[in-house]
């Protein structure tokens, strides 16, 4: 299974980072991770054409992590996307909402068009997507419902984490329980609370507890850029660890 980050920053995109966006590649599935903007051309750019997604995950649904989700139904009913394979979204509560209102806005835009659509909501759990296995654990980040993923390729497989957005504690912690990779976001300077984001050195303290084999850490914000990163991780986690650029991937 390979992960690649096609977007490492946050909503405010930069020169250098894009807003989050991730690409899982395994079991036969092509799945996008939290499709914020520019993510569909970000996958364009590895070779990633619409018509081969098979899947998407939503950790909740702020602006930055699904609106490009639409961008993919549009782009989806083009003629030379004929023959593509079915696409499964799952999501948090709320996703169901948010595509009726796209289809008041939009129309047949963002219908399906000679492909297969499952759009459906999910909640804490063990599941599927596609032939991936998949586990959903509920994370503080606010009023909105929020989700942190599990991905393998088999059941009993090297395990890929996915914290979302999320402040520090038990479920973020639990999230990246033994992972063989955990993509832990780490938004917030130093003396920042970290209840609905990370810290550098909460991500480090949650990346200790979880037991996780390495970390990479997303959802950069500006505000942390420049600053001792990888040091305040230290303080609390001695794994591989990586900052996250876009285009930054690796192999579970």
């Amino acid at each position: 299974m390979r992960f690649t980050v096609l977007g490492s920053g946050n909503g405010v995109p930069s020169p250098t980072r894009g807003c989050p966006g991730f690409l899982i590649r395994g079991a036969g599935e092509t799945v996008l991770l939290d499709p914020g903007p520019g993510t569909l051309a970000a996958a364009a750019r590895r070779g990633v054409s619409p018509g081969e997604i098979t899947g998407v995950l939503i950790s909740h649904l702020h602006l930055d992590h699904h609106l490009d989700l639409a961008a993919l139904l549009f782009a989806r009913i083009s003629p030379r996307f004929r023959g593509a394979p079915p696409l499964r979204v799952r999501g948090p509560e709320g996703l169901l909402r948010t595509y009726a209102l796209w289809r008041q806005a939009y129309g047949h835009w963002v219908e399906p068009k000679e492909y297969e659509l499952g759009i459906a909501e999910i909640e804490s759990g063990p599941g599927r997507l596609g032939a991936l296995h998949l586990e959903a654990l509920p994370v503080p980040h606010g009023e909105r419902p929020a989700l942190a993923f599990r991905v393998r390729e088999r059941e009993d497989g090297p395990v890929l984490a996915f914290s979302g957005d999320t402040g520090e504690g038990p479920g973020a912690v639990e999230a990246g329980r033994g992972a063989d990779l955990y993509a832990l976001e780490c938004t917030l300077p130093e003396g920042e609370e970290p209840v609905k984001h990370l810290t550098a050195s909460a991500a480090g303290r949650v990346a200790s507890a979880s037991g996780c084999r390495r970390v990479v850490l997303v959802h950069l914000a500006a505000a942390v850029e420049g600053t001792p990163i990888e040091a305040a991780v230290r303080a609390s986690y001695r794994g591989p660890l990586a900052v996250a650029f876009d285009g930054w991937e690796a192999d579970i």
